[in-house]
């Protein structure tokens, strides 16, 4: 990425002692994380509520209108059989949960039916508290499912 950005060496070299230093910092204060962090926990959700068949996302767009379409995305990809809710993070929350908010989470049922979203709702607040999580939600089909108090550590994973 930064080959992409800058041009001249002078600044790339900066750029990539002061990337070093950041990340030195950044394994420095992974140690002092607990060995399970929150966003360890979601992860294990996600993909407990996928294997159930509710497709379950991390940052999947910007707003609910362009996570409803990565979900169409990813069932056209996958195929629909198996699935028959969703649920996902927006990036535009990440942000907010990075710097000490509440994680938001959306979901719905495949066929847009209220009755049916209200079951989905359930079953992932449900998949959530099970993670020791504190979950808000009036069980409102078109209120979303929120995490007031998510510590957001995501360690660095490397390739």
């Amino acid at each position: 990425m930064i080959d992409d950005i800058l041009g001249g060496d002078t600044a790339e070299n900066s750029l990539r002692a002061t990337a070093r230093l950041e990340f030195a910092k950044r394994e420095l204060e992974e140690k002092s994380w607990p060995q399970t962090t929150d966003c360890d926990r979601l992860d294990a959700v996600f993909q407990a509520l996928t294997a159930q068949g509710i497709l379950a996302l991390s940052n999947a767009g910007e707003t609910i209108a362009e996570g409803r379409d990565i979900v169409a995305k990813v069932l056209k990809e996958r195929g629909r059989e198996g699935y028959s809710g969703y649920c996902f993070c927006r990036g535009e929350n990440l942000e907010w949960v990075v710097r000490g908010g509440r994680l938001i989470i959306a979901f719905g049922d495949l066929a847009e039916n209220d009755v049916a979203t209200v079951e989905i709702g359930k079953r992932v607040v449900a998949a959530i508290e099970r993670a020791g999580f504190k979950v808000d939600w009036p069980g409102n089909p078109n209120v979303c499912i929120t995490i007031p108090k998510f510590d957001w550590k995501r360690r660095r994973r490397t390739v």
